[in-house]
C-alpha cells in the first residue's frame, strides 16, 4: 500500500495497452439476441457481467493467457468453453449461440479463439508463450523471435541496437519503440531495448509494424509490446541449463577447427500464491558465463611481425551477465496492482564490435553495465461493471550506468590509422600494403542514464465507440564524460616499423576527435517529453470499424509545438476468415 501511495503522489503517465477486451454477442439459433445470459470468465483475470438488451457484452482489462467461459441463462443449455486463449493488447471477439433447453443441461467444449482482430487496422503479429518457450534462440534472447513477424529481419552483420540491426518495414530499428508491461524499456541514447531480461521470465510480445493508434508514440518505427510472467493460483517452478561448447560443433571450412566457444546459462524461476486468492508472486534468476575465441582473421597485406604483436591481444572474449526478475500481483478489490523489479548486472571483457571488423585485436574493449527497473502499474474497472471505465496506470524509474574502455590500452599510444609502404619508392602518398587499426584509440566513456516515466489513460465504451484518451511523460537524466578519440595517422616502411615501433617509426600525424577543453567532453542531457492522445474506435457498421486517433508530442530538447499526429485507419470483416484493412498516419 506504501508504493501504490508513492505512485499516487507522483503525475500520472499513459500506461500503454497489455491488457485485452472480449467481447461479442449471445444468441439463439434464430440468430435472437438474448439479454441476461451470465457470462462467467476465470483464468488470470476473472470477471462476471450479463449480455445487454441486443445480446452484447463486454469484459475490459484481462491479462494474457487461457480462460475458461461459462455462459447461462434459463431455459437454455449452459454453455462452458475451456481453453480460450487471450493474447496481449487485442479486441477478442467470441460470439456465443445459446441452444433452447429446458433441462439442467450443460455443454462443455474446446475454445477455439479468433485468430483475426476484426475492428483494427494495424499490421504486426504476437509472438506465443509455446514460441518462446519451444522454439530454439541462440543466445536466448527472446526478441530474436521478431524475425517470425512478417517484415522483420534482423541482420547480424551490424552491431546490435543500430539503425540497420533490426529494421522494420524499410524504418530505421533505432526508431522503434521498446516496452515492458506497457513501460519503457528503450535506450534513448543509443537506440534499440535497454534492459534484457530472462526469456523465461516473458509471457509473449506483440510486434507492431505499421498503422498502430494514437495510444503509442515517442517512436516512428515499430512497437514491441512485451508482457512478462506473472504467479498464478498454483505453484509453478523451473530449472533449466543451456550449454553451447565448440567441441560439439563442426567446422564449415574443411581441415580448419571450429572457434573456441564456452557457454554455461542456467537459470531458475517460481510463481505461485503468496496469499491465496489475492497476492501472486513470480521470480526469476538467470547467470550467462561466456568464454569463446572471436572469429577473427588478418586482412590481407599484415606484415608478419605486425600480426605477431596483435596476437598477444588476440584474447578469448568473455561475457559475465547476472538477469534478476520479481514481481508481485495484488488484487486489491477493482484494482490490480502489479510492483516488479528487474535487475540486470553485465561485464564484457576483449569485445569486438562488428563495426570495427576490419580492425586488430589490440582496439577491444572492456564494458560493465547495470541495469535497474523497478515499476508499479494498477490496472481499475470503474463504475458500473457491466460497462465500466478502464483505467491503466504506472510510475516507473530506470537507473543504467555503463563505463566502456580500452582493453588493451598497453599496445600503443593510441595509434589507430595506420599507412605501411613496403619501400620508399612507392611513389604513392598512402601506404601500399592497406590500412588497418590498432592500439586503444579512444579514452573510456561513461554514461550515468537516469529515467522517470509515469502516465494514465482511461477508456470506455459508449454506443458503438470505444473512447480512449491519456498522458504520457517521460524525464531523461544522462550524466557521463564522452570519450575521446585518438587517432595517429602514421607514415612508415615495414623495416622501420619493425625495428622501431609505432611510435619512432616515420612520420605521424596525431588528431583528438573531442571538444576543445575536456569540460566540454563531459555529457549532461536533461530532457521532458510529454505525450497527449484521443483515439476512437467506431463501428460505424457491423463488420467495418473506423480506428480515428489524435495524438501531440512535445520534446524538451526538440521543442516543437506542432507536433500532431493524426491517425486514420478502417477494418473491414468480410467474412469469419478475411480482414480488409488500410491505415494512414503521422509519427514523431
Amino acid at each position: 500500500m506504501l508504493l501504490l501511495l508513492l505512485g499516487l503522489l507522483i503525475p500520472t503517465h499513459l500506461a500503454a495497452q497489455t491488457t485485452s477486451i472480449l467481447q461479442g454477442t449471445v444468441t439463439d439459433p434464430q440468430d435472437l439476441a438474448i439479454q441476461g445470459a451470465q457470462m462467467t470468465l476465470s483464468g488470470p483475470s476473472q470477471a462476471k457481467t450479463p449480455s445487454d438488451a441486443t445480446g452484447s457484452y463486454r469484459v475490459p482489462g484481462l491479462q494474457a493467457g487461457s480462460y475458461n467461459l461459462r455462459v447461462a441463462k434459463p431455459g437454455f443449455a449452459t454453455q462452458q468453453y475451456d481453453g480460450l486463449i487471450v493474447t496481449v493488447n487485442r479486441v477478442l471477439v467470441f460470439n456465443v449461440v445459446l441452444a433452447i433447453s429446458t433441462a439442467q443441461e450443460e455443454i462443455t467444449v474446446s475454445a477455439d479463439s479468433p485468430l483475426l482482430d476484426t475492428g483494427v487496422s494495424s499490421s504486426g503479429a504476437t509472438i506465443l508463450p509455446q514460441q518462446i518457450e519451444q522454439m530454439p534462440i541462440n543466445g536466448r534472447n527472446y526478441l530474436d523471435l521478431m524475425q517470425l513477424v512478417p517484415g522483420i529481419a534482423a541482420n547480424r552483420r551490424v552491431d546490435e541496437g543500430t539503425d540497420a540491426a533490426t529494421p522494420m518495414l524499410g524504418e530505421r530499428g533505432g526508431n522503434a519503440i521498446f516496452l515492458i508491461d506497457g513501460m519503457p524499456n528503450h535506450n534513448s541514447v543509443d537506440g534499440g531495448p535497454s534492459a534484457p531480461f530472462d526469456q523465461d521470465s516473458i509471457l509473449e510480445f506483440q510486434v507492431l509494424t505499421s498503422g498502430y493508434k494514437a495510444e503509442f508514440g515517442h517512436g516512428s518505427g515499430g512497437v514491441v509490446n512485451v508482457v512478462s510472467k506473472s504467479g498464478t493460483s498454483q505453484w509453478h517452478g523451473l530449472a533449466s541449463g543451456f550449454h553451447r561448447n565448440s567441441v560439439l560443433d563442426s567446422s564449415d571450412v574443411s581441415g580448419r577447427s571450429t572457434p573456441f566457444l564456452l557457454r554455461w546459462d542456467p537459470s531458475a524461476n517460481l510463481g505461485g500464491p503468496a496469499v491465496a486468492g489475492r497476492v501472486y508472486f513470480f521470480g526469476s534468476l538467470e547467470r550467462i558465463r561466456e568464454t569463446r575465441q572471436l572469429n577473427f582473421s588478418f586482412p590481407p597485406g599484415i606484415p608478419d611481425f605486425l600480426q605477431s604483436r596483435e596476437e598477444t591481444f588476440d584474447q578469448h572474449s568473455e561475457i559475465f551477465q547476472t538477469r534478476s526478475f520479481l514481481k508481485l500481483d495484488q488484487q486489491l478489490g477493482r484494482h490490480r496492482v502489479t510492483e516488479q523489479m528487474n535487475l540486470t548486472n553485465s561485464h564484457v571483457t576483449n569485445f569486438l564490435p562488428l563495426s570495427r571488423a576490419t580492425s586488430l585485436p589490440s582496439t577491444r574493449t572492456d564494458l560493465d553495465a547495470r541495469y535497474l527497473m523497478w515499476g508499479l502499474h494498477d490496472t481499475a474497472t470503474l463504475g458500473n461493471q457491466s460497462n465500466p471505465f478502464l483505467l491503466h496506470a504506472y510510475v516507473q524509474y530506470r537507473g543504467e550506468p555503463l563505463v566502456q574502455r580500452p582493453a588493451h590500452p598497453e599496445a600503443s599510444p593510441s595509434a589507430t590509422l595506420f599507412n605501411l609502404f613496403s619501400g620508399l619508392t612507392t611513389g604513392r602518398l598512402t601506404g601500399d600494403l592497406g590500412q588497418v587499426q590498432f592500439g586503444s584509440g579512444s579514452t573510456p566513456l561513461h554514461l550515468d542514464q537516469h529515467y522517470i516515466s509515469t502516465g494514465a489513460n482511461l477508456d470506455k465504451v459508449v454506443g458503438a465507440h470505444d473512447l480512449k484518451l491519456g498522458w504520457d511523460f517521460q524525464q531523461t537524466r544522462v550524466n557521463g564524460v564522452e570519450s575521446r578519440n585518438l587517432l595517429n595517422q602514421l607514415f612508415a616502411t615495414t623495416s622501420d616499423f619493425a625495428q622501431f615501433g609505432p611510435v619512432d617509426s616515420g612520420v605521424y600525424v596525431l588528431r583528438s576527435v573531442a571538444g576543445p577543453t575536456p569540460d566540454d567532453d563531459q555529457i549532461r542531457l536533461r530532457n521532458s517529453y510529454d505525450g497527449l492522445f484521443v483515439q476512437d474506435d467506431w463501428r460505424i457498421l457491423k463488420h467495418v470499424t473506423l480506428n480515428l486517433g489524435l495524438r501531440w508530442d512535445y520534446d524538451s530538447r526538440f521543442p516543437n509545438r506542432a507536433n500532431f499526429s493524426p491517425r486514420l485507419g478502417v477494418a473491414w470483416s468480410a467474412d469469419s476468415r478475411t480482414v480488409i484493412s488500410a491505415s494512414w498516419g503521422m509519427f514523431y
